[in-house]
């Protein structure tokens, strides 16, 4: 019996020591599974758009550990996992592109991102200058349509696009645009103060007075608009010279209109009032402040001139005639529907049509600093 039990012992003794030994080789055959390690994924960022130093906020998941952010290609010139659900990172000289972030997981990216320049006089573009008060916006980069209002142009005659200053521009093959009433502009008190903003590359010489813009009421006794910027061209002074003429006119409730201010800037007149702005984008700006009455007119952001008008006395403030339209490329005929304007074929000095390029008309309802009308110029010759 004894004999017995020391076999059975022995058996399993020797069990015991196979069965360890069995478990030691499996646990060394199938060592434990590594770490899990989950591949990040971008949500969103912002600002979307981001000069170089600026903090952008990344947003996402498993960005723990993260070893490098880029803004198109480019790496970020810092960077900070806050969490793992947001990165704080800082454009270096970036790239548009795509934002990516690395991590042991792997990359994730998002596109969408776009490296502004450096501001140009505190804006990043032209579409910030005067922003709160822009009544009516030409920038003819898909059609004619005036961009506020979706106004189509009534009558176009001799008009088609090409490149321009920002991006579209209107060309004008003796040709131009009448348009319907805006209704930014259908109050009579609409632009008490003014700022009209346009790009133009005209001729020097032409057979006509050019007239770029203006406002015309419907029912108007003479050709000039009430708010106008032309250009003398057929004074015929050569070269680059572009001589401006700007126009002024109070209407009055009970007649046609009271005063009108009509403004030639002849060289020949003042020396400084030469603009070299011909047969080249040139920016043309005329603005009316009612707070002192006066006119000024800028080429290239810089002031040309600038005068009282005497056609709006205190109290009363500058009114339009009502309903008003725009034109662009003409001045006012009886054959484009204003009944009391002379016929085209009458004042051979008055261009119905002219033969130019002009980009990105801006209407505002308040006379721009100096600084902001420099501004427009400065960022238009960015293509800002």
């Amino acid at each position: 019996m004894k004999h017995i039990k020391n076999r059975l012992l022995i058996i399993m003794t020797v069990f015991i020591i196979v069965t360890m030994a069995d478990i030691a080789c499996s646990k060394k055959d199938n060592p434990p599974p590594p770490p899990v390690i989950t591949t990040p994924t971008i949500t969103s960022f912002a600002p979307t758009s981001a000069n170089p130093g600026t903090t952008v906020t990344i947003t996402g998941t498993n960005f723990t550990g993260a070893t490098s952010v880029s803004f198109g290609g480019i790496a970020a010139a810092s960077f900070t996992v806050v969490s793992a659900t947001s990165i704080t990172a800082v454009v270096g000289t970036g790239a548009t592109g795509d934002v990516k972030v690395v991590t042991a997981g792997g990359p994730a990216t998002k596109s969408g991102f776009t490296l502004t320049a450096p501001q140009i006089d505190g804006y990043d573009n032209s579409n910030q200058v005067g922003k709160d008060s822009l009544k009516a916006h030409w920038t003819f980069d898909v059609s004619n349509v005036e961009d506020i209002s979706g106004k189509a142009p009534e009558k176009a005659v001799g008009a088609s696009l090409e490149t321009g200053v920002l991006g579209q521009a209107l060309k004008l093959t003796s040709g131009y645009l009448v348009y319907p009433v805006i209704p930014a502009l259908s109050t009579p008190d609409t632009l008490q103060s003014y700022t009209l903003s346009l790009w133009v590359n005209s001729p020097a010489t032409s057979s006509a007075m050019s007239s770029f813009f203006q406002m015309t009421g419907e029912v108007f006794p003479d050709i000039w608009g009430q708010i106008e910027i032309a250009a003398n061209t057929h004074w015929g002074h050569g070269g680059d010279t572009l001589v401006l003429n700007s126009r002024f006119t109070q209407i009055d409730g009970t007649s046609p209109y009271v005063h009108a201010f009509n403004w030639d800037l002849d060289p020949l007149a003042n020396a400084a009032w030469t603009f070299h702005g011909a047969n080249t984008w040139s920016l043309l700006t005329v603005s009316y402040n009612q707070f002192n009455d006066s006119l000024t007119v800028y080429g290239n952001g810089v002031e040309i001139a600038a005068k009282k008008t005497g056609v709006v006395v205190s109290p009363a403030t500058f009114i339009l005639q009502q309903p008003i339209r725009a034109l662009i490329g003409t001045f006012a005929f009886s054959e484009d529907g204003f009944v009391n304007a002379p016929s085209a074929t009458g004042p051979t000095w008055a261009g119905h049509g002219i033969s130019a390029s002009i980009d990105d008309i801006r209407m505002f309802n308040a006379a721009l600093s100096a600084s902001q009308i420099k501004a427009l110029y400065d960022l238009g010759k960015a293509g800002r």
